[in-house]
Order: structure tokens, then C-alpha cells, then sequence
């Protein structure tokens, strides 16, 4: 693709971002609670400004590039920012909505240890306890209020969002790191999946694109770059503190690179083991150190007997809940439709675009996908809406 291709499709890209600051500028998007009625106009007018703003950009950054190509860069940067901001805005937006009940136990739960009272022990939930501390975090620099839930949900969609960038540039180019980047910022703002509200999945997320970027990266190059396989094992087992069952997908993504790395002849047989046991052993010890702090706190027994007791007995039969995501009508299976049906359209094109050197790439995304969906239903019994 030349420069001046390249060019036109970024401005291409642009447009649905810069549209979003129009449609918040002049009208868009009546308020939907009595708290935000007085927030809404505020928004209204940082969407005005937001808009005006990316008119200027883009007009000073045509005369200060110097090149297409420049050009091209500065407007995906540009591209990027504008849906920063409209995750932003979109979360400011929402501010006040009543919150889904699961967070507000984690924000009890973080005050609770705020307090200094021991999680498990006292303070009783069964997620994983990165969860909690993330949500301590949160709460301890902007208090037990709306504000830090908007924070974590909102940091959290920033760095999934340029991860799907670096993903979709790497698989497709500079234009399918926009796309991807803008399909994230819909997505996440999806208010029948609640996906502006900081649930687990939202911090499993941006470790889960960022393994598979790396895994993209490892499988590029022409050594062995054992660091590479200890920064995934560090990832999945970030993601596996918020919920520990993200463990499954990362065997399966991690195992599906490993075969493809031998049977391309990139690493022998040895080395794909050694390789799959740096990143299983860094995923170990990061657990391993979670242990030995309850161990040392004296909760350990409360923290196996939550953590994993319970949630055996919550999870129920899990070939059940794998067999029950193939319910058509299963609920929220049927809300994340229309994006499941985009995604694979955009893996068909993909797939068919692909020279045969990246057809692996493209196994590796969809193992990407299957392991989202696995994880995704493995551990509940999907019901049907009436």
C-alpha cells in the first residue's frame, strides 16, 4: 500500500470517531438518569470543544506532516485519542447509573480491607483477590464513590483498546489496528453487555490482548526469546487473579503457538517444552507469592476454602455449561451476537487475505476467540431469555 493509500484509507478510519464528537456536541444521546440531566450539558459542551479540537488537529496536523506518511501516522494517532475520549465521555455519561450488584460487594469488600480487615476471613466474596485489591486501589485514591468506578473501568478499556490496536496492526496493518481499535470502543461501552462497568472481565481483558500481541511478536521473530514466554506467563496469570479460570484459555492459546512454532520447524521440540514451562512456572510464582501472603496473613485455610472450595460447588457440571452455550436462545450469548457475527466476518477476510506464512496468525486468533468463548461459559449454566 502506498503512502497516499494508506492516507486515504486512515482518514476512512477517522470519520466514525470524529462523528462521535458531533453526535455528543449537537444532541445526541438524551440522558437516561436524573443524575446525569445536570451533568449532561458539562458533556455536551467538552464534546463540542472535543470536536472542534479534532477539526483543528487534523487541519495543523496537514500542514505541519510534511508527508503523506507523516500525515497518515499523526491521523492514527489522532484516531486513537478521539476514541480515548469517547470511552471517556461515554463512561461520564453513565456516571451515576445504578451500578450492577457485583461491584458494589467488591467496593464493600475493598473498603472492608481498607479498614484493615482481612480478606476471606472477614471480608467474605469468591473472586480471586486481585480483583479486590485492584478495586482497594481504586478506592483508596478516589475514595468509596462513583469516580473510582469509572477510573477502573475506563483505565482498564484504554489499555484493551491499544492492545486490539497493536493486535490488528500486526495481523492486518496501521488500518486494521484502527478497525480493531474502533470495534473495542463500541464494544465497550455496550450497555446490555454492561461492559462500562470495571466486572472482572474487564481487567482480564487488557492482559489477555497483550499475551496475544506478545504471542504475535514471539512467533515473528527467528530465535527463541525465552523473556517473551515469561511476560505471557505474567499476563495470563494477572488475568487468572481476577478470575482464576482464565487459566484454561491461556493453555489453549499458549499450546495452540507452541505446536505452530514446531511445526514450522521455528523451535524443536525441547525448546517448545522449555518454552511452555518458563511461561507455566512465571504463572506459578506470581500464585506461588499470592500464596505465601495469605500463608504469612494466617488466612490461608479461609482463602482455599473460598476460593477454590466454593467456587467447585458454584461452578456445578461443567461439560453443562459448556453444552449450553450452543443454546441459540441462551442469554447473554444472544447480546454479544451482533459482535460475534462481525468478528468472524472480519477473521473470514482475514483468513482469505492471508498469505500462506500467515495463515498460522490467523489459527492463533481464532484459538483466540474459541478460548474467550470457553472461558466464557465453562464455569456457568447459560439460561434462556422467556
Amino acid at each position: 500500500m502506498t503512502a497516499q493509500q494508506d492516507l486515504t484509507a486512515s482518514a476512512a478510519a477517522a470519520v466514525p470517531a470524529i462523528l462521535v464528537g458531533a453526535i455528543w456536541a449537537w444532541g445526541g444521546f438524551p440522558p437516561v438518569t436524573v443524575e446525569s440531566v445536570t451533568a449532561y450539558p458539562v458533556l455536551r459542551g467538552l464534546a463540542a470543544a472535543l470536536f472542534v479540537g479534532a477539526l483543528a488537529a487534523l487541519g495543523l496536523g496537514w500542514w505541519l506532516s510534511g508527508s503523506a506518511e507523516n500525515w497518515s501516522r499523526n491521523l492514527v494517532l489522532l484516531v486513537l485519542v478521539l476514541l480515548v475520549a469517547a470511552m471517556g465521555f461515554e463512561r461520564l455519561y453513565t456516571l451515576n447509573e445504578a451500578f450492577e450488584r457485583d461491584l458494589m460487594a467488591y467496593m464493600m469488600v475493598a473498603d472492608g480491607l481498607l479498614d484493615g480487615r482481612p480478606l476471606y476471613a472477614e471480608m467474605w466474596d469468591h473472586k480471586p483477590p486481585g480483583l479486590y485489591w485492584s478495586y482497594a486501589l481504586a478506592a483508596a485514591i478516589f475514595g468509596v464513590t462513583p469516580l473510582a468506578i469509572w477510573a477502573m473501568g475506563f483505565v482498564t478499556a484504554v489499555l484493551t483498546l491499544w492492545g486490539c490496536y497493536r493486535a490488528g496492526q500486526m495481523l492486518g496493518g496501521r488500518n486494521a489496528g484502527l478497525i480493531a481499535a474502533g470495534v473495542w470502543a463500541l464494544m465497550s461501552g455496550d450497555l446490555m453487555l454492561q461492559a462500562n462497568q470495571p466486572n472482572t472481565e474487564a481487567f482480564i481483558n487488557p492482559a489477555a490482548v497483550w499475551a496475544f500481541v506478545w504471542l504475535l511478536r514471539a512467533g515473528r521473530q527467528t530465535g527463541v526469546n525465552i523473556a517473551i514466554y515469561a511476560l505471557v506467563g505474567a499476563l495470563f496469570c494477572l488475568g487468572s487473579l481476577f478470575k482464576h479460570y482464565a487459566a484454561v484459555g491461556a493453555v489453549l492459546i499458549v499450546g495452540v503457538h507452541l505446536v505452530q512454532q514446531i511445526r514450522s520447524s521455528k523451535m524443536a521440540l525441547g525448546t517448545a517444552i522449555r518454552a511452555g514451562a518458563v511461561s507455566a512456572g512465571t504463572a506459578a510464582i506470581g500464585w506461588g507469592i499470592v500464596v505465601l501472603y495469605f500463608w504469612m496473613s494466617g488466612t490461608l485455610a479461609d482463602a482455599y476454602d473460598v476460593v477454590i472450595g466454593y467456587n467447585l460447588e458454584y461452578a456445578g457440571n461443567l461439560w453443562a455449561n459448556l453444552t449450553s452455550a450452543f443454546d441459540p436462545y441462551a442469554h447473554p450469548l444472544n447480546a454479544i451476537a451482533p459482535y460475534l457475527a462481525l468478528l468472524v466476518i472480519m477473521i473470514a477476510v482475514l483468513a482469505v487475505a492471508a498469505v500462506p506464512g500467515e495463515r498460522a496468525e490467523i489459527q492463533l486468533l481464532l484459538t483466540f476467540l474459541l478460548a474467550s468463548l470457553l472461558v466464557a461459559v465453562i464455569t456457568c449454566l447459560l439460561y434462556t431469555s422467556p
